[in-house]
């Protein structure tokens, strides 16, 4: 099933993702001008909305379906970009295929998930989208996607997903 969910995630940044930006402007509240600002007091944001402090961070996942990883970078001014890469080796569904994702520009939305704009390769095909993390230290996650990815040492993190042929 996650290869399915894999391959129709790609199959959709191929064809522009225009879909999905539709439907993240459709649920994207309204701007907050002045006077609704002075109307509402919002209290402090909840603990798991939380941003990264300026880092490096570095996740792991693998099932019988995928093994990926997932690097991000927050720079001192809060810019945020990273990288998603793996292997998709589904056998029961005799698809097989490695990817490697650019994350660029992230930008916190007002639920604490971050978007990304995306650029992805995948068997020689370039696709271009979006993509939606929740990131903490503990755990990251992409939006409508099952798997939590776990935190680990970023140093050989890509030799875990893609071992050096010898």
């Amino acid at each position: 099933m996650r290869g399915v969910v894999i391959a129709g995630l790609l199959a959709l940044a191929a064809c522009g993702g225009s879909e999905v930006a539709e439907e993240i402007e459709a649920d994207t509240p309204p701007v907050e001008t002045a006077e609704t600002l002075e109307e509402t007091s919002p209290g402090p944001a909840p603990e798991e909305i939380a941003l990264l402090a300026a880092g490096d961070y570095c996740y792991f996942h693998e099932d019988e379906i995928a093994t990926e990883a997932l690097e991000i970078h927050v720079a001192g001014d809060g810019s945020i970009a990273g990288s998603h890469y793996g292997e998709v080796h589904d056998e029961a569904n005799a698809y097989f295929t490695s990817f490697d994702t650019a994350l660029s520009n992230g930008q916190p939305g007002a639920d604490g998930a971050i978007v990304f704009q995306t650029v992805t390769e995948v068997e020689g095909d370039t696709q271009t989208g979006d993509q939606i993390w929740t990131l903490t230290p503990e755990a990251a996650s992409m939006a409508d996607f099952d798997p939590v990815f776990t935190p680990a040492e970023c140093d050989g993190l890509m030799n875990t997903i893609w071992p050096p042929i010898e």
